[in-house]
C-alpha cells in the first residue's frame, strides 16, 4: 500500500497518463523546466531497472497535481515479496519555481511527501531547475536507488534477526513494561501494544517473536 502522500492543499489525484497534459513553460537563460510526465516516467523506469534486478516490482503508484497544474507530486511503492516490507520513491516537481525537483526514497513509513512542499526520506535527492537538470537528476537518482537498496538489505537483515528471537507472554509483558518506563511508548498506547501481542491486527505479526 502506498503511504504518506499527503494532500493538504486541494491537489487533484490523477493517473500517470494525465500528466502528459500538464505542459511545461518555456525555458529561459536561468530556468530549465522538467515536464511532470518526463520526471515521473524516468523515475519509474530507473526504479524498475535498478530495483528489478534485486527482486522488486512496482506494487502501486499515485499522482497529485495542483489545481493550476504547476506542481506535481507522486509516490511509487515497490514490493520484493519478502517480509511484507515495501520500498517507496516519492517525487515532486514544479513549473512555477516554487520548489526544486526532488525524490525521497526509503522504506514505507519513512518517506513523506506532501503538497505543502514537505519531503523526507532515508535518501533524498534535490535538483534546481537549471542547466543540465535532467542529466544531473538522473545521475543522482541512480546513486540514490542503489544507496536505498543497501539500506533495505540492512532493514531486512534486522527483521530476520528479530524473527529469530522468540517471546513468550512473560517476556513480552516485561519488554512492554520496560519500554513504557523508558518512555519508548506512551501510556496512551501501552494497552494497544499489549493487545497487538495477544491478537495481532496483521497476519505477518502472528508469530510470537520480537518482530
Amino acid at each position: 500500500m502506498v503511504a504518506n502522500l499527503w494532500n493538504h492543499k486541494g491537489s487533484d489525484e490523477v493517473g500517470f497518463d494525465d500528466l502528459v497534459h500538464c505542459a511545461p513553460p518555456p525555458a529561459t537563460d536561468t530556468y530549465q523546466p522538467l515536464s511532470h510526465n518526463d520526471f515521473a516516467f524516468n523515475t519509474h523506469n530507473l526504479g524498475q531497472e535498478i530495483l528489478g534486478k534485486t527482486g522488486y516490482s512496482l506494487a502501486e503508484e499515485k499522482y497529485l497535481v495542483s489545481p493550476d497544474r504547476q506542481k506535481m507530486f507522486f509516490m511509487l511503492s515497490y514490493n520484493n515479496g519478502s517480509d511484507g516490507l515495501q520500498m517507496v520513491a516519492a517525487g515532486r516537481n514544479s513549473y512555477d519555481k516554487s520548489m526544486r525537483a526532488g525524490v525521497a526514497i526509503g522504506s514505507a513509513g519513512r518517506v513523506i511527501i506532501c503538497d505543502n512542499l514537505v519531503v523526507a526520506g532515508e535518501v533524498v535527492v534535490m535538483q534546481k531547475h537549471t542547466k543540465n537538470l535532467f542529466q544531473n537528476l538522473r545521475k543522482n537518482l541512480i546513486v540514490a536507488f542503489h544507496e536505498a537498496t543497501g539500506k533495505w538489505r540492512d532493514l531486512t537483515n534486522d527483521v530476520n534477526r528479530f524473527k529469530e528471537v522468540q517471546l513468550d507472554e512473560r517476556d513480552a509483558h516485561h519488554f512492554l513494561v520496560s519500554a513504557g518506563r523508558k518512555k519508548a511508548i506512551s501510556k496512551s498506547v501501552f494497552f494497544d501494544a499489549l493487545g497487538e501481542y495477544h491478537e495481532p491486527s496483521h497476519e505477518e505479526f502472528r508469530e510470537p517473536n520480537l518482530w
